[in-house]
């Protein structure tokens, strides 16, 4: 951790198996999220606790309406929403969001056809914006609730993708 105002550094975490990958802090500065020994874990700044989130994500449906997949691995890009409720991450190029307060088993929002990367809550967290590859080139997508009864995504029953800048023919 460093210290803008002093310039000091500060060891926050002492774990001694394993690298952090991909860390990203919230906007406020108060959890950071990252991938660590095949898992997503979070580092609250303020309390000094660290957790590992526990990622259930369901998969496609088969024989039986439910089923769940646990990865534990290969997790990309992390965003945390500025209020610290709900987590985006890639899996698989597959975006999925995930809410915090009761660590429900996290979802799927678009599909494993197209790569997306640069995952960014608004600050509202009521939308996330990303990368995608699925016209063929790099374009930018914003992923919002499309369910009437709440605006959150990660708590929103229905969701729609609208281009937000696209790479002309």
């Amino acid at each position: 951790f460093h210290d803008l105002v002093t310039g000091t550094d500060t060891q926050k975490t002492f774990l001694t198996d394993g690298d952090i990958t991909y860390p990203r802090i919230a906007r406020g500065g108060s959890l950071i999220a990252f991938e660590f020994d095949g898992g997503v874990s979070l580092y609250n700044t303020r309390t000094g606790t660290l957790r590992s989130l526990a990622v259930n994500l369901p998969a496609d449906r088969g024989s039986s309406a439910v089923q769940y997949k646990t990865f534990t691995g290969k997790a990309g890009e992390f965003a945390l929403s500025d209020e610290e409720k709900q987590v985006a991450f890639t899996v698989h190029g597959t975006v999925f969001v995930q809410r915090l307060l009761d660590e429900a088993a996290a979802r799927p929002l678009t599909q494993a056809v197209a790569k997306h990367r640069d995952l960014v809550f608004s600050k509202d967290e009521k939308a996330l914006f990303f990368v995608s590859n699925a016209s063929g080139s790099r374009d930018i997508f914003k992923m919002e609730s499309d369910d009437p009864a709440e605006a959150r995504l990660a708590y929103a029953l229905k969701t729609k993708v609208v281009p937000v800048a696209d790479t002309p023919a």
